[in-house]
């Protein structure tokens, strides 16, 4: 396609923003919502496979539950002509495999923020039991205010099930890509999060040095350089790196994912060593409208100040609650801002505040119980 073309009689397309091996993105306005946002067209190989298209469905749906400033928005997954495409968040700004582009070095603060940035994003993903499975630089794009966001959740899902019934299981971009492989990847096996932490690991490596970790003349020569489980040094490169930088690749490339970190702990290091004070991630998971909520209410905390955004009286439906979650997902998207629903029936944390309620009441000497005055600290304010 080509800009000023018009897809399935609702998407302009403004722009070719690149093609990879699952298929070509664009930037395109969407005129039935009149928003602007990034569509990709998939692979007829990818769509046409026989459980594939039923796998990447699930994945979709599971990965647009998940609503984090560090992971961008996947929206819908749609079919014209044959043709299978789906829209996405677009985010302006740059992947950072340009901003390493012709071998450069990343400073040492610039690194371990955007690999902090991540891993927040993937803890939140891996809360909502959404894994990437591909990730690499080409998939980590580098927003306006310094906004580092995770794309392309849930593609590498169905690239692996275009060639689960295949009688030769080949590497390359059909189950991942080969650089950034974890080594049960390569073998094989069911991942979990900890495959990501392998390839944020690699990542990392790669800003601070330039060069990757593991090398070979061929996909299987690199993929026994990592099964064989030895982690180059990355002092050999710059020799100047922290202690604790090097024990966090050592541990995140560790050859068993048993001993790798968590998103949650690769993140937590990250802090420690960029001396962050961290909170903890939570991920953005929207109620199915099955299971409504009665009584729900917005609460977004902006420094010191709450503002609560309630229904409307008499307006306790399904369709309100779902009001309440998209206004809570929009301003949990604000830096510094922190938006949770609460609700009588159920809590539903949205964002990356988790509210954990005090007791009302307190425990006087003579084991009677007495309500807390206003204005007590063990009180909820």
């Amino acid at each position: 396609m080509h800009p000023g073309e018009l897809f399935a009689a609702r998407f302009a397309v403004e722009d070719v923003l690149g093609e990879g091996g699952m298929g070509a993105v664009y930037r395109v306005h969407d005129r039935e919502l009149d928003e602007v946002v990034a569509l990709k067209l998939l692979r007829p190989e990818w769509a046409e496979a026989p459980t594939a298209l039923d796998r990447f469905r699930r994945e979709v749906k599971l990965a647009r539950r998940v609503t984090h400033p560090n992971v961008a928005r996947t929206f819908d997954l749609g079919a014209h002509d044959g043709v299978r495409f789906l829209t996405m968040e677009l985010i302006s700004g740059e992947p950072l495999s340009a901003r390493m582009g012709q071998g450069r070095r990343l400073a040492l603060g610039e690194a371990l923020r955007i690999a902090g940035e991540v891993a927040r994003g993937l803890a939140a993903a891996h809360t909502a039991g959404v894994v990437h499975r591909d990730l690499k630089p080409d998939n980590i794009m580098l927003g306006e205010n310094e906004r580092v966001v995770i794309t392309d959740f849930g593609i590498a899902r169905l690239a692996e099930g275009a060639v689960a019934g295949s009688a030769t299981r080949t590497l390359g971009s059909a189950i991942g890509t080969p650089a950034y492989m974890a080594p049960e990847q390569v073998e094989g096996r069911e991942l979990d999060g900890r495959a990501d932490i392998f390839a944020l690991g690699i990542v990392l490596y790669e800003m601070l040095t330039s060069e990757l970790p593991f090398v070979g003349d061929t996909v299987y020569a690199l993929a026994a350089a990592r099964l064989a489980g030895v982690v180059p040094d990355p002092r050999t490169k710059v020799e100047d790196l922290p202690d604790g930088v090097v024990a966090l690749l050592r541990d995140a490339l560790a050859r068993k994912r048993e001993d790798r970190p968590d998103a949650q702990t690769f993140l937590r290091r990250i802090e420690e060593l960029r001396g962050v004070r961290m909170e903890h991630v939570e991920a953005t998971v929207a109620a199915p409208m099955s299971t409504p909520i009665t009584s729900s209410v917005v609460m977004s905390h902006v420094g010191p100040r709450t503002l609560a955004v309630l229904p409307p009286e008499g307006t306790r439906t399904p369709a309100a609650e779902d009001l309440l979650v998209a206004i809570a997902d929009c301003l949990s998207a604000v830096r510094g801002v922190q938006s949770n629903v609460r609700s009588r029936r159920a809590h539903r944390p949205v964002g990356r505040w988790k509210h954990e309620p005090r007791p009302a009441y307190r425990t006087r000497a003579d084991g009677r119980r007495a309500r807390r005055p206003h204005g007590d600290p063990g009180a909820r304010q």
